[in-house]
């Protein structure tokens, strides 16, 4: 049976739901367990927020076994921008507790395809074994998550149009964009379109005047949505492919390459043996395609190469 608490104000209402938390918390760690979170943003967990960041800083609350799920992000935002929900999250709660960067989730505002990244986010929140306890705000319309009161019960993670009221209510700028979130998003009005802060444009000159090769090994552990998070910072528009296709270039270059060493004092034999390299007019080399543990035990023996 559901029971409902009434807090005389939002002061001593945060300290009641910080409690519970810390109690779950400290009961599933004793347990071996992760406490998994649902979390919300907006005003009206703020003072929540603070309350637990307090219960970290004075009475050593650790956040090691929290696992956190958030409710929603708006489409076509990356997570360092200010408006995002992920943002809002590092600013009001992560950065200052210890819970691991891996353990928190928003959903992806950025993601080749928005139904798989939906798919994926319920996936997770499965595997974490559901939420032990949700963290909800109520707006104007009533409603929750985004999920507005036209939303079926039964919806899960999926992209959703909001109402007027709570487009309004959300107002920040000109643009409307979609957004993608946990049971339930919508459209909101996003930033003005408009100068990109003076750190972007030097990042995106610098990428402009940078060879697609040199891109490339800059870039190579990142992940397709990261390349396109950057390019819809640097103005190119939401989904576009233009780092994407620029590290593909760079990196068939990459795979065209010749890797040239100093090898002096070492004899033909064992340079064609022991390393497997070939010989030109430049001196002996190894192909970028020689596979990686030919390449690292060149490196070992002969240090950097000079790559043509």
């Amino acid at each position: 049976m559901s029971k409902v608490i009434v807090h005389a104000d939002k002061a001593t209402a945060a300290k009641a739901v910080a409690a519970t938390i810390r109690d779950l918390i400290i009961a599933k760690a004793k347990a071996g367990q992760n406490a998994v979170l649902g979390l919300a943003t907006g005003s009206t967990p703020l003072p929540l927020y603070a309350e637990l960041v307090r219960l970290h800083r004075e009475e050593a609350l650790s956040f090691r076994n929290v696992v956190s799920f958030n409710l929603d992000e708006y489409e076509g935002l990356p997570g360092d921008h200010p408006q995002s929900y992920r943002y809002f999250m590092e600013q009001n709660l992560f950065r200052f507790i210890d819970i691991r960067r891996e353990n928190t989730h928003v959903p992806a505002g950025i993601s080749a395809d928005a139904s798989r990244t939906c798919a994926d986010y319920e996936a997770a929140i499965l595997a974490a074994g559901g939420i032990d306890l949700q963290v909800l705000g109520i707006g104007r319309t009533g409603h929750i998550g985004f999920n507005e009161p036209s939303s079926s019960l039964r919806s899960r993670t999926r992209v959703k149009t909001l109402t007027r009221q709570t487009f309004a209510d959300n107002r920040v700028g000109a643009k409307r964009i979609k957004c993608t979130a946990c049971n339930g998003t919508g459209d909101k009005q996003g930033m003005k379109e408009g100068g990109m802060p003076s750190s972007v444009i030097k990042s995106k000159q610098r990428y402009g005047d940078m060879s697609d090769k040199d891109f490339a090994e800059l870039h190579q552990s990142k992940s397709d949505d990261d390349l396109m998070a950057m390019a819809w910072r640097h103005g190119y528009g939401k989904g576009s492919l233009h780092y994407v296709n620029k590290r593909k270039r760079g990196l068939a270059r990459v795979e065209e390459s010749r890797l040239y060493y100093n090898v002096i004092g070492t004899r033909d034999k064992d340079l064609k043996e022991s390393f497997g390299m070939q010989k030109d007019q430049r001196g002996w080399f190894l192909e970028a395609t020689a596979g990686r543990k030919r390449i690292l035990e060149a490196h070992k023996a002969f240090g950097t190469p000079t790559i043509i």
